[in-house]
């Protein structure tokens, strides 16, 4: 029998292995770098960890033995997502599939070869299991099982790395596959055809062999015309037609009359024809270019499930005594819903059983949990944080909910008069004004209109827009490949354009300046408790769902242990209890609100404690033991980012929807104007506020549903909700580090950007005066152009290069 990946590890938090690092891993990491993602860890982590993600990451390939995934993946990673106790609907709608022997699952977080060789060791641990084929480019993978496979069991091992896991959705095909293929061919036509210009311009000039080479040569330029050309073709065709000026209409336009202007001499009966060196070859650095552009953006878009259907969100409708899981559109006012722990609510329902535990920290911001009682109502977009599933009576449909409101897509917003847009107009009218006059002057001078066509074909030829078709699409690159080693991920193509006017910074509270989870304010208390009592006070602890329970167990988890065979009986809104006999008779166990563990047995329907409700207590028999206060936990860096932003010059607000103590109390710990940050705040108040304050300056972050209108109205948007649908989608950006520092570093990257964009135009505008200059007097020869077009481009890729290795680190 196959050996099985030690997933209880991930339960208990074991960490007797934590400091035994693998030797290899050791030495390139320094004394503050993250173990798992070699990130740098904040000055306030108490573990060489930079996040609870990579600490649960680390501890299980430990466990596993699986820590040749350092080897593989090389010096930096980027930290891994903490483990989602999330339902996982979908697996059940994939085992039909499952049972003809082969699924495709989309997969989250795929990034290098390290991955790859992870999650297919985990594969050969199943039983069942023939082969695994997992593509990172594509954010893909596809199991080929034998019947009894394990699919559950597969999906929990490989997302306790991390990674999550998803039903396939959508084809594969991408704009920059195409671009691929073309840029492939015509990169071998361009170098055979070079290959037979070098021997031309080496002496070769005439015989049979040279006119086996012309004819060779047409034949190149005319399948990479026809293979590449074309591309351009119709997008300049289609920007016409949108009456927009943008760089592919020179493009085409060299490309076209080039082709012509050979074809002619070609079929004139010139043994060699002029520019079909130049021609494959322009089109090959041109593709190459736009390849860049495009697969930038796939990439970090390929990192992420598809969450952007709403179809994708699932509900069990309860039907004829039977739950069928079916999407949330398809839920109609009366429809009885049956809402397991950790499940939404998708409609504004009303509870039909005694109570329920709900989070509406996804649909309104508020950071405390919710007690609803029997007949009372559950706002759409709430989470059901009890260990008891609810039945819940639907009082609209989905297409009436709010939460169906917020989850509409808005229309990509047009950001006119960005840099991108300006340079084009300037630069095509610029090249065909210089082209047009080149052509009237030699016709005025010549009456020769095979001579003007030759001069004005040269011009568009040498104008080739090399530095903004190669040097800045790299230079871009080299930013968003920085950004994605921090753990920021661009997704919209015009964000590091555009960032660079904000001047305000806006962030929602709750999930976005905090971690969304509760701290202890002094957790060195619990280690005062008895052996005994932490083990009890921790079996209780991971017993629940509530966020004080999970802050308690993630502080006890190191130094104590589950106890077996007793019932955790979990009382919503209240706390959980468990009962163990002793020899001096049965103790009952608590831990909750403080009335509760003060209750005895025969009066447990004390008031719920209203005006504690960031203290929870742990008692034996009525008598308290122990109270903890607990607070918000902020991410790692929050201050001191929040404080360096402040410093560099931005606007820093909060807008939430929690109340307005806790964003008080949140500004007066990270030391903002509490004038500048406002609580209770619904999703179309927070949308107004963000219209009323950004003149297109303004960044947004956020990670609820009810962020959803405020970040589409901002002038630049993200979130860290990469575990929601939906919102990642929405964005220009989303982040995996748990800090926000890579925020604060796309401003100032985007700064930098924008100075090597400057010197790659300042370098244009000298070449092309000097290139036009010699094709204006006609002294452009066709060897001339074939060298001048790949030297400019070479020395702005140098350019390009020298720039931002002073600025960037080159760790990819």
């Amino acid at each position: 029998m196959r050996s099985r990946t030690a997933n209880s590890h991930a339960a208990c938090g074991c960490d007797a292995s934590r400091r035994q690092v693998h030797p290899r891993q050791q030495s390139r990491q320094n004394a503050r770098d993250c173990l798992h993602c070699g990130q740098p860890v904040p000055d306030s982590a108490l573990e060489a960890y930079c996040c609870a993600g990579c600490r649960t990451a680390h501890q299980l390939l430990r466990a596993a033995e699986l820590t040749r995934f350092y080897d593989l993946r090389g010096r930096n990673g980027t930290p891994a997502m903490e483990a989602q106790n999330a339902a996982r609907y979908w697996v059940e709608t994939e085992r039909e599939k499952l049972a003809s022997g082969h699924l495709a699952l989309d997969v989250q977080g795929l990034h290098c070869s390290a991955c790859v060789w992870l999650i297919e060791q985990l594969f050969d641990r199943m039983e069942q299991g023939q082969s695994v084929t997992v593509m990172p480019s594509i954010g893909r993978m596809e199991l080929k099982c034998e019947p009894g496979f394990d699919l559950e069991k597969f999906v929990r091992d490989v997302e306790s790395f991390g990674y999550r896991i998803g039903p396939a959705v959508g084809g594969v095909k991408r704009r920059s596959d195409s671009l691929l293929l073309r840029l492939g061919v015509c990169a071998a036509l361009a170098l055979n055809s070079m290959m037979f210009s070098v021997s031309v311009y080496l002496g070769l000039k005439d015989g049979p062999l040279y006119a086996i080479v012309g004819r060779l040569e047409y034949v190149l330029a005319v399948l990479a015309v026809g293979i590449g050309g074309t591309y351009f073709f119709r997008a300049a065709a289609a920007s016409l037609r949108k009456r927009i000026l943008h760089l592919d209409l020179p493009i085409a336009l060299g490309i076209g009359l080039s082709f012509l202007l050979s074809s002619l001499a070609f079929f004139g009966g010139a043994e060699r024809a002029p520019y079909l060196d130049t021609v494959t070859v322009f089109i090959t650095l041109m593709l190459l270019g736009r390849y860049l552009q495009e697969r930038v953006l796939e990439r970090n878009r390929d990192r992420l499930l598809d969450g952007d259907h709403v179809a994708s969100l699932l509900t069990n409708i309860v039907q004829a005594g039977h739950a069928d899981l079916q999407p949330v559109t398809a839920v109609k006012p009366g429809d009885v819903l049956r809402v397991a722990p950790l499940d939404l609510v998708p409609v504004d329902a009303e509870l039909l059983d005694a109570s329920a535990q709900c989070s509406l920290e996804w649909c309104s911001g508020e950071s405390d949990g919710r007690l609803i009682e029997r007949g009372q109502s559950v706002p759409a977009g709430a989470f059901n944080t009890g260990r008891m599933t609810v039945h819940v009576r639907a009082l609209q449909s989905f297409e009436d909910s709010d939460l169906s409101r917020l989850l509409q897509r808005a229309g990509q917003r047009e950001h006119a008069g960005i840099f991108w847009e300006r340079l084009a107009k300037v630069y095509v009218w610029l090249v065909l004004t210089t082209a047009s006059l080149a052509f009237v002057a030699w016709m005025l001078l010549t009456g020769s209109a095979s001579i003007a066509m030759q001069v004005t074909t040269a011009i568009l030829v040498v104008t080739c827009p090399c530095a903004f078709g190669i040097a800045t699409p790299l230079a871009y690159e080299l930013v968003s490949a920085e950004l994605r080693q921090r753990g920021l991920f661009v997704t919209s193509g015009s964000f590091l354009d555009r960032v660079r006017a904000v001047r305000r910074v806006v962030f929602d509270k709750t999930g976005t300046l905090t971690s969304g989870q509760l701290s202890l304010q002094h957790p060195e208390a619990l280690a005062d408790l008895a052996a005994k009592d932490r083990d009890i006070l921790y079996t209780l602890a991971s017993h629940s769902h509530h966020p004080k329970s999970r802050a308690v167990a993630r502080v006890l988890r190191q130094t104590a242990a589950c106890i077996g065979g007793v019932a955790v009986l979990e009382v919503a809104g209240r706390g959980v209890e468990l009962q163990l006999d002793s020899s001096s008779g049965p103790s009952i166990y608590r831990f909750g609100a403080p009335s509760f563990v003060g209750t005895s047995r025969q009066n447990e329907t004390a008031p719920q404690d209203t005006e504690q409700r960031g203290v929870a207590t742990f008692g034996k028999d009525g008598q308290a033991i122990l109270s903890v206060r607990f607070e918000e936990q902020l991410r790692p860096d929050a201050p001191a980012e929040i404080k360096a932003l402040e410093q560099q010059g931005y606007e820093v607000h909060i807008l939430s929807g929690d109340e307005e103590d806790k964003v008080a109390e949140m500004a007066a710990r990270l030391g903002l104007d509490s004038a500048r940050c406002r609580g209770r705040q619904s999703p179309d108040e927070k949308a107004a506020q963000i219209a009323a304050i950004d003149q297109e300056d303004t960044l947004m972050i956020g990670d609820g549903v009810n962020d959803s209108l405020a970040l589409q109205a901002a002038h630049c948007s993200g979130t860290p909700a990469v575990d929601r649908p939906f919102m990642a989608a929405r964005c220009d950006f989303y982040v995996t580090a748990p800090g926000i520092a890579p925020i604060a570093q796309s401003l100032r990257l985007a700064r930098q950007l924008a100075q090597v964009v400057r010197a790659n135009l300042i370098f244009a505008v000298a070449y092309n005066l000097i290139a036009v200059t010699i094709a204006a007097t006609g002294q452009m020869q066709p060897w001339l152009a074939a060298v001048l077009m790949p030297a400019s481009s070479l020395t702005s890729l140098v350019l390009t290069g020298t720039m931002l290795r002073r600025q960037i680190s080159w760790k990819y």
